[in-house]
């Protein structure tokens, strides 16, 4: 698993966020590393596809379909759970056994880390070949951490994490304070 990156500028709102970065990483769980407001979200948007650029990143395996965790409560908020989790189950995955979450309600009404949960499962739902995760630890319970962790640490898939701490699943640390504006 291999990550090359070469990406002269990342741009945010026609705001410069990220120059130069440039990185290989052969580790199959890289975490780009930061202060908040560093960067991180913004260059793992711009790994995934999210957001375009000007510069190159080459992913091998090279993925045909990825995973993403980006909180985004204003797209989910109006449905309900059980729809929610209908809408996962239909990629045939057992992510969503991982988690315990309330069923009941919208999700709007939910706590954050029960949010979180749903959000996450939608990322790691439909087997896909590389995932890119935007804090995935925070907000979560201790129980949900260290399930969330052992269940990415079964997976042969390619991860790349943002984070402000060491973690023990990384394999690569990419210091995304380098790479600020």
């Amino acid at each position: 698993m291999r990550m090359e990156v070469n990406i002269p500028e990342i741009e945010r709102g026609n705001k410069m966020i990220l120059r130069n970065v440039n990185f290989i990483s052969n580790s199959r769980v890289t975490c780009l590393k930061g202060k908040n407001g560093s960067g991180k979200t913004t260059l793992l948007l711009a790994l995934s596809g999210i957001i375009p650029h000007k510069g190159k990143v080459r992913l091998e395996p090279q993925p045909k379909n990825i995973g993403v965790y980006i909180e985004d409560e204003e797209f989910y908020g109006h449905i309900d759970v059980k729809e929610f989790l209908n809408i996962v189950s239909w990629f045939k995955t057992p992510i969503n056994t991982i988690f315990d979450i309330d069923y009941r309600g919208k999700i709007s009404k939910l706590s954050t880390g029960q949010r979180k949960k749903l959000y996450l499962t939608l990322a790691l739902s439909g087997n896909p070949d590389w995932l890119f995760l935007d804090e995935p630890f925070a907000n979560l319970d201790e129980k949900s951490v260290v399930k969330l962790r052992e269940y990415l640490k079964q997976i042969n898939k390619p991860i790349v994490l943002t984070t402000q701490f060491d973690d023990e699943l990384c394999g690569e640390y990419v210091n995304v304070e380098a790479f600020a504006h």
